[in-house]
């Protein structure tokens, strides 16, 4: 429960004009390892953020630019799932967060 249930897509622009405009949770990793993961975040329409993410590479988020794979999975419920994801990352990793969810509040 602690990991996204998804393969690993690529970062490239016909994957991100592909996904459905639905909710849910998202991964950014650095390589296709579950230890490369740099961020876990959420969204009511993860095509619209990723779309956004695309067009502005990540100018809003410079850590991100490192991203070249993710993993997504759909939920209504996706801001509780997310936090369930950084507190599982926390409890596996002495208490820190994904390097880009490090600054976040």
């Amino acid at each position: 429960m602690g990991k996204i249930n998804s393969n690993f897509y690529e970062w490239k622009k016909s994957n991100t004009q592909n996904i459905a405009e639905k909710p849910g949770v998202y991964g950014l990793f650095e390589n296709m390892k579950e230890e490369g993961l740099i961020y876990i975040g959420s969204s009511s329409d993860l095509r619209e953020r990723f779309m956004h993410y695309w067009q502005t590479s990540f100018s809003d988020d410079p850590c991100k630019r490192s991203t070249k794979h993710y993993k997504r999975e759909f939920t209504d419920s996706y801001e509780q799932r997310e936090r369930e994801l950084l507190e599982q990352y926390k409890s596996e990793h002495n208490g820190n967060l994904p390097k880009c969810n490090e600054k976040m509040p």
